[in-house]
């Protein structure tokens, strides 16, 4: 999640914005009471589509709660296009400060404008990605969590090893929980 500038000009007001991957909204049972969610072919890298979910809270404030399939929404810098309105009372993950829209993560990259956006998905510069993740029946929750263990340090070991002053997981504070 980031805060975002949502609108233009004078009416622009920066709010908390979801930035997820096409898969976050598979993790809930919360089909969207209007349109839809974006999928992988928006979720893209190195940019994905420019298209917005809202949150019902700021669909009814902002919206009266009117179809705004296919309006624009000012994003940042991206001019997203409305695609869908998430049930009442979603707040994905975030209970104290629900994003108000979710846009797909590999667009979020694509606004910086630079090399990154060609890069970030293979890089570890984002220290603020959270990753959820769906356990198989029948793999405990320890089981889950030292597989995902393992995984983030073989990964994070074979980013070191193409960049040697890159710090440990552990001198930057990178966990697995």
């Amino acid at each position: 999640e980031r805060n975002l500038a949502l609108g233009v000009g004078e009416v622009a007001r920066e709010r908390r914005v979801g930035v997820v991957s096409a898969s976050f909204f598979e993790l809930f049972d919360a089909p969207p009471v209007l349109g839809r969610y974006f999928g992988p072919e928006e979720d893209t890298p190195p940019r994905g589509a420019e298209v917005a979910v809202l949150s019902h809270a700021f669909w009814r404030t902002e919206f009266g709660g009117r179809d705004v399939l296919g309006e624009p929404l000012q994003v940042g810098n991206v001019r997203a296009t409305i695609i869908g309105v998430a049930p009442e009372g979603f707040a994905g993950v975030n209970d104290t400060d629900p994003p108000v829209v979710y846009i797909p993560i590999t667009t979020f990259a694509g606004m910086s404008g630079t090399d990154d956006a060609a890069t970030y998905f293979s890089g570890y510069g984002w220290g603020w990605v959270n990753i959820l993740v769906r356990r198989k029946p029948g793999v405990t929750l320890d089981q889950a969590s030292a597989d995902a263990t393992d995984a983030y340090r073989r990964s994070w070991m074979a980013e070191r090893q193409a960049e040697p002053s890159m710090p440990t997981a552990e001198e930057v504070g990178v966990h697995v929980v």
